[in-house]
């Protein structure tokens, strides 16, 4: 395969409607939803019969899945996305965060020191999520690293291809620090700063970052290294939300891959700021500050298609190539799921992929190191839409390498 424009999903993909009925109620799971996954299994050339008798056996006896139940499907979900990635191309793979719930309760419901908020944070369906409130110095529990390790094993186990290939995303401490209500670090740090609310904010933020890069990020960091994992992506997705903030953000970062060897690591970032602050916005808020990123982190993935503005985007990364150069995952596909989802046309999408890697490129000045993405994780759009967006992910990357 041509190292021109590799591909790869960000993270997130939606799950298998029966799967997330059925781990809440197998009586509510329609014959419709069992035929969307006999659909998808058939053309996967996988066996879903454990998976849908598992189902139909509680909807007959009215009883909940059992753990062990849930495990069958979750890991048949796992499954099917993993051979749908390596069937339609994919350079880089994962499961599209199969065996994960929300992308935060995934982290809280497994950390000592922090408590589960009554309210919900945001109220937008699936997007719902409840904050955690942090009373302690976080800490994970051994269930969370236990089951990191055991996702990427299944998935060594049962790819077809190099495990090298295999891109696992973490949420990174600075995205767990913002979905986190702060009591601990406030009033630690309140008598201090008490004097000046905004240093107080700012460094409480920053403590509470920097004990989740230690404490929560790099145990699981640590233990996915030695399990041979060789690229981890660190999803950081408001690290443009608040420019006083960035500095907190690279500190995060490099706290979490400091003494780490052997690994390759990314920053995904989207939806930057593009209202002007002072001189500057979008991407080139990232600037000085991203120049004291650790060496290990040499790969921005960046959202770009939503804006589809990637003169402007991109002209901050080409500007300061040369006091330091990363490589790109350019955001070639939006994954709000109005722009094109009526249509579900892969060859015009191909197309535009194609447009927007070689904008990129002719940005950048060269093809070397872009790879060609999503905006962001797949969760919000149709499972379908979502096959045919890596699809036309790939097409569109081999069209960009004939130019």
């Amino acid at each position: 395969m041509s190292e021109i424009f590799l591909t790869y999903g960000t993270g997130s993909r939606p799950k298998l409607n029966a799967r997330v009925i059925a781990l809440r109620d197998p009586i509510a799971v329609t014959e419709a939803h069992l035929q969307e996954v006999l659909k998808y299994s058939k053309a996967l050339n996988l066996d879903a019969t454990e998976f849908v008798e598992t189902i139909r056996r509680r909807q007959v006896d009215g009883q909940r899945l059992s753990p062990e139940e849930r495990d069958i499907l979750v890991r048949f979900n796992s499954l099917l996305n993993l051979r749908h990635e390596e069937q339609v191309g994919l350079s880089k793979r994962f499961d599209g965060e199969a065996w994960r719930p929300e992308m935060y309760a995934h982290i809280r419901d497994h950390l000592k020191g922090v408590s589960k908020s009554v309210d919900a944070i945001r109220s937008t369906g699936e997007q719902s999520y409840y904050a955690g409130i942090c009373e302690a110095v976080p800490t994970l529990d051994d269930r969370l690293i236990a089951m990191t390790v055991e996702e990427f094993e299944f998935l060594k186990a049962n790819t077809a291809r190099n495990i090298g290939d295999i891109k696992v995303p973490l949420d990174g401490p600075y995205m767990l620090a913002i979905m986190t209500l702060d009591r601990y670090f406030t009033d630690t740090l309140r008598e201090k700063y008490g004097d000046a609310p905004s240093r107080l904010k700012y460094e409480a933020k920053r403590a509470l970052t920097l004990a989740f890069a230690e404490k929560v990020v790099k145990p699981q960091v640590e233990t996915l290294a030695k399990a041979g994992v060789r690229w981890i992506q660190l999803d950081e997705p408001a690290a443009t939300n608040d420019i006083e903030h960035i500095a907190i953000v690279v500190d995060g970062i490099n706290a979490v891959v400091q003494g780490i060897e052997g690994v390759k690591f990314s920053i995904h970032t989207c939806y930057p700021n593009r209202m002007p602050f002072i001189d500057k916005k979008g991407y080139a808020l990232l600037f000085p500050h991203i120049f004291g990123l650790d060496s290990k982190v040499n790969h921005l993935s960046l959202e770009l298609a939503n804006g589809d503005k990637y003169e402007e985007d991109l002209a901050p990364l080409a500007q300061h190539k040369s006091q330091r150069e990363f490589e790109l995952g350019v955001g070639v596909t939006d994954i709000r799921p109005q722009p094109y989802a009526p249509v579900y046309n892969v060859g015009e999408l191909a197309e535009l992929v194609k447009s927007r890697l070689l904008r990129a490129a002719n940005v950048m000045g060269d093809t070397k190191g872009l790879y060609a993405s999503h905006d962001c994780g797949l969760r919000r759009v149709p499972l379908e839409y979502s096959f045919r967006m890596d699809e036309a992910l790939v097409k569109g990357a081999e069209l960009a390498r004939r130019g």
